[in-house]
C-alpha cells in the first residue's frame, strides 16, 4: 500500500515523484481558462451585435440560456478544480450547519442545493435576456425608432437605468453561483467521524453496522 504523507494542516503533502506538466503547459492552460471566463463576461454584460429589431424573441431567450449554461459550467470546474487541487479538499470547521445537515440529513441537503442552482440558473438566464433586450431597445432608440409601452414613448434616460441595474444585478448572480459551487465541493467530499474520514454517508453507515 502506498504511504501517502500528511502535512500540518491535514492535507495531503505533494509526493517528491509526482510528475507535474511543464511550466508551458500550465501557462496555457491558465489563459485558455482566463480566456473562457472572459468571453462568457463579455456576452453576458456586453450586447450581443447580431440583433436587430425584427430579431425573433426566442433567439435571445435561446441566446440567454446557452449562456447561463455557460456561466454555470466555468464555475462549477472553477470550484471542482479549486477542491481537487486541496484549496481546501473540504469544510474544516468545527462546527458547520451545512456539515450537520449532510451527515443527519445526506438527501435533504442534495436537494436544497439542487434548488438553489435551480433557482440560480432561472435567474441568470432573466437576468442575460432583460440585459440584452436593454440593450436592444437602447441601439433602436439611438437609430431613431419609437418604442412605446401603454402610448408612453420610452427614452434613453428610462433604459439605462435598467441595464445599469441589471448589470450590478448580474454581477451578485455570478458571485453567488461561484459560492454555492464552492459550499457545495466543500460539502459534498469526504467527511470525519470518531476520528474515521469517509467518502459519503452509506460507507459510514455501513462501517458502524458491521462494528
Amino acid at each position: 500500500m502506498q504511504n501517502i504523507k500528511v502535512g500540518r494542516s491535514g492535507i495531503p503533502a505533494i509526493q517528491k515523484d509526482t510528475v507535474l506538466p511543464s511550466l508551458a503547459v500550465r501557462l496555457t492552460t491558465k489563459v485558455m481558462r482566463l480566456l473562457f471566463i472572459a468571453k462568457m463576461l463579455q456576452y453576458s454584460f456586453i450586447s450581443f451585435k447580431l440583433w436587430t429589431p425584427d430579431t425573433d424573441i426566442n433567439w435571445i431567450i435561446a441566446y440567454s440560456v446557452i449562456v447561463s449554461i455557460w456561466g454555470f459550467a466555468v464555475w462549477m470546474e472553477r470550484s471542482y478544480r479549486n477542491k481537487m487541487n486541496l484549496q481546501p479538499p473540504r469544510c474544516t470547521k468545527i462546527r458547520c450547519s451545512r456539515c450537520n445537515t449532510r451527515k443527519r440529513y445526506p438527501k435533504l441537503f442534495k436537494c436544497k442545493q439542487w434548488v438553489y442552482f435551480l433557482l440560480l440558473f432561472v435567474t441568470l438566464t432573466l437576468f442575460n435576456f432583460v440585459v440584452q433586450l436593454a440593450y436592444t431597445a437602447k441601439e433602436m432608440i439611438t437609430s431613431g425608432v419609437d418604442i412605446r409601452y401603454e402610448e408612453k414613448k420610452i427614452g434613453e434616460d428610462e433604459i439605462t437605468p435598467l441595464l445599469l441595474l441589471s448589470l450590478a444585478t448580474g454581477a451578485l448572480i455570478h458571485l453567488m453561483i461561484a459560492r454555492t459551487f464552492k459550499n457545495y465541493y466543500l460539502h459534498n467530499g469526504p467527511f470525519e467521524t470518531d476520528n474515521e474520514t469517509y467518502a459519503d454517508e452509506k460507507q459510514s453507515v455501513s462501517e458502524k453496522v458491521i462494528i
